[in-house]
């Protein structure tokens, strides 16, 4: 019924925990497809050692992780896909609860749950936790990506009819955030959320967001993509909003954004295109997205420069 799609690139230090976690679901009706995206490691060595039926593994050269995404997903026989990440790991009950819920919510391309931070030595360190209120969270999603890849099931028939994940260069990485974009353009609210913690996000030194230096730029890419779809814009408001993307999702610095009355107006505009009426609560909201991220996130900059942190 699911096949758990897991790519593999030099991952042979937490590798043998993550497939544990994997068959060890209380939900035994899936199929793991383990694509070898050409590891330089032992990581083939942790997978052959690997005896379970429900095993199948691919080894290939390395091109990428949207393309082996793409790989793994063709490769599935089964008409529910699920992610998971070779350094994460699953609660036990993971799969089971979400199957449940896509079977009890047939509108939905897909569910997402919550996940916990941990390090490398398995210590929650924090949360990570999808915004449930779904007018919030399809203005916000525009913007940035607050889903978790890795704790996500999709239905196979709507990620094949999106043409699966993209490998443009200068969309991917991320290419999680690409794709749930190209969602939102073509359904209305595809995902669920389960508020539970069903997934282990690991945070190490090696992570792709630490590592890859275009993910800022292309996140800001997709994010001008999401909003031009939605309205014209001129090469002033252009040049604001890019200025406030930069600022969500750069890691290494912030600006201030002094032009507070038209950022705010356009962030108003693109609300209404979103969902026609505001009110009251939601003008406090975007107020407080905006003062999030052009004032507070560059006054913690400066001062974790100043203090040299």
């Amino acid at each position: 019924m699911i096949s758990i799609i897991l790519p593999v690139y030099n991952g042979s230090d937490f590798l043998k925990d993550c497939i544990n976690s994997i068959l060890g679901q209380d939900f035994q009706n899936f199929e793991l497809i383990i694509v070898n995206d050409g590891s330089t490691d032992e990581s083939e060595s942790v997978i052959q050692n690997v005896t379970d039926n429900r095993v199948r593994y691919f080894s290939k050269s390395n091109t990428g992780l949207a393309d082996t995404l793409n790989f793994g997903v063709l490769k599935s026989r089964f008409d529910y896909i699920c992610r998971i990440d070779q350094d994460d790991l699953m609660r036990p009950d993971r799969l089971s609860k979400q199957i449940d819920y896509l079977l009890n919510n047939p509108k939905k391309m897909g569910v997402c749950s919550y996940s916990l931070k941990i390090n490398t030595e398995g210590q929650i360190v924090g949360q990570l936790k999808p915004n449930m209120s779904r007018r919030w969270s399809t203005f916000q999603r525009i913007f940035l990506n607050d889903l978790v890849h890795s704790a996500m099931m999709l239905r196979k028939k709507n990620l094949l009819s999106l043409g699966g994940y993209t490998v443009e260069k200068d969309l991917q990485p991320p290419e999680d955030f690409e794709l749930w974009s190209r969602y939102m353009h073509n359904y209305s609210d595809p995902f669920g959320i389960i508020p539970d913690f069903l997934t282990y996000y690991r945070i190490t030194q090696n992570s792709m967001s630490r590592i890859n230096p275009s993910i800022e730029q292309n996140s800001v890419s997709i994010s001008l993509r999401n909003i031009a779809y939605l309205t014209n814009l001129n090469l002033d408001h252009t040049r604001i909003l890019k200025s406030f993307l930069f600022n969500i999702h750069s890691r290494s610095g912030a600006n201030y954004i002094l032009e507070f009355t038209i950022l705010n107006s356009l962030l108003l505009k693109i609300w209404s295109k979103v969902h026609i009426k505001y009110d009251l609560i939601t003008f406090v909201r975007i107020g407080i997205f905006q003062i999030k991220y052009s004032f507070i996130k560059p006054i913690k900059h400066k001062l974790s420069f100043l203090l040299g942190l």
